[in-house]
């Protein structure tokens, strides 16, 4: 075959247009430089068909097969992993520095030096036991650590508050990045063909694929032709080509999980919220009162459970609303769907378990399904629950509010809290400057005819009570000397007739203590129930004070003692002190009832709290046993060292991903000097082509001129 001039032109014709199709490429990239989410474009230059000619095979000039875009989908999807780690990281860092400064030292001191004024005071009226300086000094600074502890609290209860909108704003967002996806998924499947690819709609997805890993981690899988798959962690489906799911903030969630057996039939209800997640499961079948069902408690899913002081597994008595259970911060009760105050129809069967989501979280929801719990969770030994979101700013955020900040207010509360008890156990058995002609108990029990010990009784520190005896004493309110010889001694619990015996918190209820009172000292006062708080009214002619005690019965009452409120947020002083110096308890009373205006023991007891080691402890952390000022100090040292391991892991996932993203931009990066050179080359190329044309054309003319 042999080929003609038409044929030059036909060349020359397919390297013109080829040339300019790759100079328009070369000035695109160029004109980009400078776009966040640009991906370098290169024309592919392909030769055209071959005919047969005298000699051999001739080529028939070039084209351009496609605009590729240089992208590499490995370094892509290891740079979104780091990125939403160095968020997650960074939201926590960011946010714990804050927690830092709550707990800083300032100029006015801070907790710590609260608690050793606290304790130094004591030391001072253990010196001068009467002394009404001394006393108001007490008072003043015990207001001032109440406020301490009440602000701290506060403080970290803000910033939890504040996480709950970020968080919904980031699920809005992350809702609408996944609508874009997968609206972009649907334009590139349209746009995509054997000879076309869609460049620019590709950068657009891949940016806002980035912008989802940012706030949550997610694995994705490109099937080809805009069928992208986005996934969770835990592989629920997000983005499935133009499918979507949505991402939901829901608060207080409980999601029963019944055997086949159980009949139950109704709600599980609860007051309170809490940082943690609880799992209960039922481990004796029945119904909703003492001896019916009962059921042990989880926080992390059910890896492990609650346990007591002893560090025995815990077990909970299953009630209706007049039977709540104290289940770690929260109140727990079994009531009808309808009405939580009536109690359920059927029983529960062992294996029922009920998941209480008592704070806000984040699910992944599909229509006319069960949402799934996405909420990031801390397993036993610190390890992230991997079914749950462990990336982004919406997992830093929820980490920060729920395993941080969760856990600092929890130990917060259990330094408070056993400030109080340790406080008030000695204090309710010594003796002030003034005996009570009334004397009305700061806790309540939920019902007065419930025994004190069990969780069910709502007394803060019903676990705290033992078996033993509770002494008091009555006095001539005229000459302050005993009333008589049978005005004193132990509350008989046995009743009229019986033998002597102390409190029994495992079947002694509140009634039992008001009736124990009654019979052994009807003479000298009345006991009555106010409130479901015990009170005691000394008769005319009358005084009383309160004297050792080895149940605990007073300070779980709250008789006779410093402090009210059972946690850092509701720490106070007892109003009966805070308006009356002289009931703060310096001294105590003997056991033939005196009681000596220079006594100290009390005082001495109080003040020896500074330096005794005690036993702390939460269902949330378990137990140390340490000094108070020690316990805090090692709270704030968690707190500073939490905030430099997170900053670590911030610095090294942030340099990981720093390093992906310049692999990538090595990758997809518009390289001007590279530009450049590939704009003149294609110059070049052009220009002679357009030569070819001229060369062509010549040679027509010489054609042409051979006729004349």
């Amino acid at each position: 075959m042999s080929l003609g001039i038409d044929s030059i032109l036909n060349i020359a014709g397919s390297a013109l247009s080829a040339n300019q199709t790759a100079l328009n490429v070369t000035g695109n990239n160029i004109a980009n430089v400078n776009t966040a989410g640009y991906s370098r474009q290169e024309a592919v230059f392909t030769d055209g068909l071959y005919v047969d000619a005298n000699g051999g095979q001739v080529g028939t000039g070039a084209s351009i097969s496609q605009i590729s875009r240089e992208f590499n989908t490995y370094i892509e999807s290891q740079y979104n992993d780091a990125s939403t780690l160095s968020n997650r990281y960074n939201v926590l860092y960011q946010n714990l520095q804050y927690v830092e400064t709550i707990f800083a030292q300032n100029d006015s001191g801070d907790m710590g030096t609260s608690l050793d004024q606290f304790f130094s005071d004591w030391s001072s009226l253990q010196a001068n036991p009467s002394d009404t300086a001394a006393r108001q000094a007490l008072l003043n600074d015990t207001q001032s650590l109440d406020s301490t502890i009440q602000e701290a609290q506060s403080n970290i209860a803000s910033a939890q508050n504040s996480v709950n909108q970020q968080v919904s704003t980031d699920v809005e967002s992350a809702n609408q990045i996944i609508q874009n996806i997968a609206t972009l998924n649907g334009e590139i499947a349209s746009q995509t063909s054997s000879t076309s690819t869609p460049n620019g709609l590709l950068d657009a997805r891949a940016t806002q694929v980035r912008d989802l890993a940012k706030l949550l981690n997610i694995n994705t899988i490109d099937r080809g032709g805009g069928n992208l798959l986005i996934q969770t962690s835990n592989g629920c489906s997000l983005v499935d080509g133009t499918a979507t799911s949505q991402l939901k903030y829901l608060n207080n969630q409980v999601t029963p999980s019944l055997t086949p057996g159980s009949s139950f039939n109704g709600k599980i209800f609860f007051e309170g919220q809490d940082s943690n997640e609880y799992t209960l499961r039922v481990v004796q079948a029945g119904g909703y009162s003492n001896g019916g069902a009962v059921f042990e408690a989880s926080l992390d899913g059910g890896k492990t459970w609650m346990t007591s002081n002893s560090g025995k597994t815990e077990y909970f008595s299953a009630g209706n609303y007049g039977g709540k259970a104290t289940v770690g911060n929260l109140s727990v009760y079994f009531g009808q769907a309808s009405n939580s105050t009536m109690a359920p129809s059927g029983n529960l069967a062992v294996g029922d378990q009920f998941q209480i989501v008592p704070k806000g979280g984040v699910y992944y929801y599909q229509s006319a399904s069960t949402p799934i719990n996405l909420t990031p969770q801390q397993l036993a030994g610190g390890v992230d629950n991997p079914n749950r979101l462990t990336g982004g700013e919406i997992a830093g955020l929820l980490d920060y509010r729920d395993i941080y900040c969760g856990a600092y207010q929890e130990k917060l509360n259990t330094l408070a809290k056993s400030l109080i008890w340790e406080v008030n156990s000695q204090h309710s058995q010594g003796a002030g400057l003034e005996k009570f002609s009334q004397s009305t108990g700061t806790y309540a029990v939920n019902s007065n005819g419930g025994s004190l010990g069990l969780n069910s009784t709502g007394l803060a520190f019903a676990g705290k009570l033992s078996s033993g005896a509770s002494m008091m004493y009555f006095y001539s309110a005229s000459t302050g000397a005993l009333a008589s010889g049978g005005s004193f001694g132990m509350i008989n619990f046995g009743g009229s007739g019986n033998a002597l015996r102390g409190l029994d918190p495992k079947t002694d209820s509140l009634t039992d203590v008001a009736n124990a009172i009654n019979n052994t000292f009807g003479t000298f006062c009345t006991a009555s129930i106010l409130n479901n708080k015990l009170q005691i009214t000394a008769n005319a002619g009358y005084t009383f004070a309160y004297g050792s005690d080895s149940s605990g019965l007073y300070a779980a009452l709250g008789l006779n003692t410093y402090f009210d409120g059972s946690s850092s947020s509701t720490i106070s002083l007892n109003a009966a002190v805070g308006a009356n110096s002289d009931f703060i308890n310096a001294g105590h009373v003997d056991g033939t009832g005196l009681s000596a205006s220079g006594d100290n023991t009390t005082a001495t007891a109080i003040a020896g709290l500074a330096t005794k080691t005690v036993d702390l402890s939460n269902p949330f952390t378990g137990s140390t046993s340490q000094t108070l000022g020690g316990y805090y100090s090692t709270m704030v040292s968690q707190i500073g060292s939490d905030a430099a391991n997170t900053k670590y892991d911030y610095q090294f996932q942030s340099t990981m991903a720093s390093s992906l993203d310049s692999q990538q931009n090595a990758v997809s990066g518009v390289n001007l000097d590279e530009e450049l050179t590939n704009l003149m080359k294609y110059q070049h190329s052009y220009q002679a082509a357009a030569k070819l044309v001229t060369t062509a054309d010549q040679m027509m003319q010489t054609v042409l001129g051979l006729k004349s």
